[in-house]
């Protein structure tokens, strides 16, 4: 994961996981995050795109992004590994740390 991607993720000050969690924030990726997400598991493709669809119309690929639009995509929050998707694991640490 590129340093900057993870610092706007993690940033205690105003990082994207410190708004996310905030219960505040109804958002699709905040609720998601919060409500859904298990990081200690290792979902299937459809697990995972019925999860995320629960909570956005989007693809789960925005989950997944590396690059940073303007319009939309989260960052490199889910990966891919061996066919089954999860948590980053260098964004482990910080997930429970915010939800």
């Amino acid at each position: 994961m590129d340093e900057k991607e993870f610092q706007r993720l993690t940033n205690d000050k105003n990082g994207m996981f410190k708004k996310w969690a905030d219960v505040s924030n109804q958002s699709a990726i905040a609720r998601f995050m919060r409500d859904a997400l298990d990081p200690r598991k290792e979902y299937t493709k459809k697990e995972m795109t019925d999860l995320w669809k629960e909570y956005s119309h989007d693809h789960i690929s925005f989950l997944m992004k590396r690059i940073m639009s303007k319009s939309k995509g989260y960052g490199e929050i889910i990966i891919m590994s061996e066919k089954k998707y999860c948590l980053n694991p260098n964004l482990l640490n910080a997930f429970n740390q915010y939800f």
